[in-house]
């Protein structure tokens, strides 16, 4: 009996010690499959938080009078009623991606913040292709009204055709995407720091600000006799953003060299 209980004792430290080594350094023994697997899923719910948070804080401060909501703050979180901002997204991700860089410390060495950013210009591309499509069928974000031929009847705007903005954007977010997707494979380009992200930048928010004309005019904040329109205005720093992203190598190295 004693010998029993001596053996059972000493399997049950054992298993303790092996629990307490697992737990003490649980980001240490996970493998490679299972820390990208881990990685993959916390980065999607950084993304997703900060585009739905950004896109309604954006659409309220840039495309809404505060007045309303500060009488009515309930509204604030009524996303189902409509009422998000890409632009409001595309700067929340920016600052989710800077929470995220900690987090991945813990499970991978240090990743620049420009390389992350490569790595999800691709995907974002795509899932913008996906958003205008919703935002079609949803009959969202409509078009000025248009003789063209491929003009669309929406079915809460009347009987005048309007522009289907939102096929033209998901049409080009499409072709971004495979643009990306293609150049990626080409490593004596598109295995530079900034190029990705920063060509992603520039051709998304250029076309933001030359489709704005094609779009329904709203003067919640702005003035009737402004010559752009706050999609516009609020595209601008982005594309600058991207030219600095696309150039940040040479801009850098050559600092060094000097």
């Amino acid at each position: 009996n004693f010998s029993f209980l001596k053996n059972r004792t000493l399997h049950f430290e054992k298993t303790a010690g092996k629990l307490y080594i697992e737990e003490a350094f649980s980001s240490l023994l996970l493998s490679t499959k299972k820390k990208a697997d881990l990685i993959s899923d916390k980065l999607l719910v950084y993304i997703l938080i900060a585009t739905v948070a950004g896109a309604r804080l954006g659409h309220l401060i840039f495309y809404e009078q505060p007045s309303y909501y500060l009488l009515n703050p309930i509204k604030i979180i009524a996303i189902w009623e409509g009422g998000l901002a890409s632009h409001g997204a595309a700067a929340a991700i920016l600052i989710a991606l800077s929470f995220f860089l900690r987090y991945l410390k813990r499970y991978s060495p240090p990743i620049d913040f420009i390389n992350l950013l490569d790595l999800i210009a691709v995907p974002v591309s795509f899932a913008a292709f996906c958003i205008r499509i919703g935002n079609f069928f949803n009959q969202e974000i409509l078009g000025r009204p248009t003789d063209l031929p491929w003009g669309i009847i929406f079915g809460n705007e009347g009987m005048l055709p309007l522009h289907p903005v939102q096929l033209y954007e998901a049409f080009f977010y499409l072709t971004v995407f495979f643009l990306l997707f293609f150049l990626n494979k080409q490593t004596f380009l598109f295995l530079r720091k900034g190029k990705n992200i920063g060509l992603f930048l520039i051709l998304i928010f250029s076309f933001r600000f030359f489709i704005e004309f094609f779009k329904e005019k709203h003067f919640e904040i702005l003035s009737q006799n402004t010559c752009l329109l706050m999609g516009q205005y609020l595209s601008i720093p982005f594309i600058f953003l991207g030219v600095f992203f696309f150039f940040y190598e040479f801009i850098f190295f050559r600092k060094i060299r000097r």
